[in-house]
């Protein structure tokens, strides 16, 4: 057996790491030269929402039909087994690293190098401890890959529900603004086909047209939400353009029906992603004009930070939606879980 070289191994580990980077760097660029994409991200982020914005986009990359997953031992504490010759997923996992700190000489010593002498002056305080967060590549598996059967999905992931039950999933997001956000929901006459719904920040409250079937009350309702979210504070909107605004709104209200259950493309309804397209389209220019060199930085990238906080937003909220959305359709015996597209046709 050939012997370990440590440092080939750190620049193998180095060049996977660039790699992933720079996936996510060609993954943004690729959403401003076709903003078309940016709602089949949106949806897809929405079945990982407890991931990072990074990590979202390596998943779609890698698999975009994945739905459930996990680490290898994750799978197996779970009772299930990664199948024999099965390929993994890359993603970021944070790891904390404990440094010895010289305040005189600003000298770092990572901790597990450090020497028996070096750890005594700690607890003397010849040195103080600091700790940063870095990141390494770790390996996960979507549930397809493994040996749990489908009829054990909806043990580990919610499946949402099926477009004829939109009704209901609508009623329950309503409860939520109106008991979680204190932000009313009103149906009425908006004196416009083409308006569909608005948010009026001033009142905190939302306003639904009565013209609206089904599905279309839901995403409309889900974007709005997003505004009462994110927009309630008139402080916190100063500086950003109109456009910025609405793609906040609209990746919050994408995310929100793929996470209940809403995750094809194709049953969003055209208005509203000609919407999302257009404004993306605005951002995305005015993204390209404030960093005009600097994609090898993906975190000065303006377009990462607005996806980002909304990820963020989304992360503290979703729970409680959830929580909402789920006790209200207990009232409804009627609906069923669904299984996603590709374990149905197994």
């Amino acid at each position: 057996m050939a012997d370990f070289n440590r440092e080939q191994w750190i620049a193998e580990q180095k060049a996977r790491m660039k790699a992933c980077e720079s996936i996510v760097i060609d993954t943004l660029e690729n959403y401003k030269e076709n903003p078309e994409l940016i709602s089949e991200y949106l949806l897809f982020a929405g079945k990982f929402h407890r991931y990072s914005l990074r990590n979202q986009m390596l998943l779609q990359r890698q698999n975009p039909d994945c739905t459930f997953v996990g680490g290898f031992y994750r799978f197996k504490e779970l009772g299930y087994h990664v199948k024999k010759g099965e390929v993994g997923m890359k993603v970021f996992a944070p790891v904390t690293v404990k440094y010895l700190y010289n305040g005189n000489t600003g000298e770092l010593i990572p901790l597990k190098e450090a020497t028996p002498e070096q750890k005594k002056a700690l607890q003397h305080g010849g040195y103080e401890l600091r700790e940063f967060t870095n990141y390494k590549l770790e390996t996960v598996f979507d549930i397809s890959q493994t040996d749990c059967p489908v009829e054990d999905y909806p043990k580990l992931f919610d499946m949402g529900y099926a477009s004829a039950d939109h009704k209901a999933v609508a009623d329950a997001l309503e409860r939520y603004c109106t008991e979680q956000l204190h932000c009313p929901v009103k149906t009425g006459d908006v004196r416009s086909i083409a308006v569909k719904g608005y948010y009026t920040p001033a009142e905190h409250c939302i306003t639904l047209s009565d013209k609206l079937q089904d599905t279309e009350r839901m995403v409309t309702l889900a974007h709005e939400m997003g505004h009462a979210i994110l927009h309630s504070d008139p402080d916190l909107q100063k500086g950003k353009t109109v456009a910025e605004i609405e793609v906040e709104a609209d990746a919050l209200g994408m995310m929100t029906i793929s996470a209940l259950g809403l995750e094809k493309i194709a049953e969003i309804p055209e208005n509203h992603k000609r919407h999302m397209c257009q404004n993306f389209k605005a951002v995305c220019k005015a993204c390209a004009a404030q960093v005009p060199e600097k994609r090898s930085e993906p975190d000065g990238n303006p377009l990462e930070k607005i996806l980002g906080n909304v990820n963020q937003a989304f992360q503290q909220h979703f729970p409680n939606m959830e929580k909402t959305v789920k006790q209200y359709l207990q009232a409804e015996p009627q609906l069923t879980p669904q299984l996603p597209q590709k374990a149905r046709a197994r």
